[in-house]
């Protein structure tokens, strides 16, 4: 009977683990992977960003009566962005497991802190999506686009020139919502980036004891 109980207790100690070193790898792949995502999102929002930019002053010259600056092209490529959005897969599958509780108490926090850092990122995302939505909304009342902006597609933009002087400021508090959502997505992503490298540093492997 204590042989039993012995090997029974030998065969759940591997068993956990092995468990915990796989958790531990697949989280590590995803963290270096979100910080290399991350890189390519910052210059999407950048280029998206300087468009919206480029696009508020010429909406403001021509609510001035001015030719410059000329407005960006009605299909500038620097609208589509489509920032990756970071990845925790691993950790909210061992978290409705059960599993995390297999991992020590100090890496638990490092994880939490890089989750909650995700979900401060995710509510700033969707407030800039409710911004794409805007402007995508706008441009359909006067340029009929298949693309969509939410998909990191291009969405055909209006001449400035058709657009009455209440359009014109209906069109910029849209445009400047946008940059400050933009601004905000932006000042999120270094803070979910710097944990999860911080995080991908500690997770170097999995723990063999």
């Amino acid at each position: 009977m204590v042989i039993a109980v012995m090997l029974e207790q030998t065969v759940e100690f591997f068993h956990d683990r092995h468990q915990r070193n796989l958790l531990e790898e697949q989280m590590h792949e995803v963290f270096e992977g979100n910080v290399r995502t991350d890189e390519a999102s910052f210059e999407q929002l950048a280029a998206l960003r300087s468009y919206l930019l480029e696009l508020r002053s010429a909406i403001v010259a021509r609510q001035r009566g001015q030719s410059a600056p000329a407005q960006p092209p009605l299909d500038d490529q620097r609208m589509a962005a489509f920032p990756r959005f970071p990845n925790l897969a691993p950790y909210k599958a061992a978290r409705e497991k059960g599993t995390i509780s297999l991992l020590p108490t100090d890496r638990i926090r490092i994880y939490n802190r890089v989750a909650f850092q995700r979900e401060l990122t995710a509510a700033a995302r969707d407030r800039w999506l409710n911004g794409l939505a805007d402007i995508s909304a706008f441009r359909e009342r006067y340029v009929d686009s298949a693309g969509s902006l939410a998909l990191g597609q291009v969405v055909i933009a209006p001449q400035l020139e058709i657009l009455s002087a209440e359009e014109l400021s209906e069109y910029l508090r849209i445009v400047a919502s946008l940059i400050k959502e933009t601004d905000l997505l932006n000042a999120r992503f270094p803070g979910f980036t710097c944990s999860t490298s911080n995080a991908a540093r500690y997770s170097m492997g999995p723990q063999r004891g």
